[in-house]
């Protein structure tokens, strides 16, 4: 949507645009809404505070607030692409196309769980240890 405000031309000339709108619809309202709804529940029920590196992964890896937000947005960028290639994202595939038993989903949803655990090992029993 930013691109279509700075060059429409360029927007509407692009096939994938053609095919996929962009619009203020759910899709684009529900982050916006999650951080929203976080902010009010955290601050109705007085756990609000504000910081940079959550105490517990602090202590475990390191106070630096830049590592974190690099870490952070890798690993934005590497979902985007992991999700882009397994032509869905985890939600998708675990549950949408597990009930339709679909073998593809089922093979992605396992790989998701090992790559999850191998990484949570990886972080807290080889680097974090």
């Amino acid at each position: 949507m930013i691109g279509k405000a700075i060059n429409p031309v360029s927007v509407k000339n692009k096939e994938y645009y053609r095919e996929i709108i962009p619009r203020v619809d759910w899709a684009f309202m529900i982050i916006p809404g999650i951080i929203i709804g976080a902010f009010i529940s955290a601050y109705i029920s007085g756990q609000f505070h504000f910081f940079w590196v959550p105490s517990d992964r602090g202590e475990t890896f390191d106070y630096n607030p830049l590592l974190w937000i690099i870490v952070a947005l890798a690993g934005g960028i590497l979902l985007g692409l992991g999700a882009r290639w397994a032509g869905g994202c985890t939600s998708g595939h675990g549950i949408n196309g597990s009930i339709q038993l679909l073998l593809a989903s089922i093979i992605t949803s396992c790989c998701f769980f090992i790559g999850g655990i191998a990484t949570a090992m990886l972080l807290y029993y080889v680097i974090g240890a």
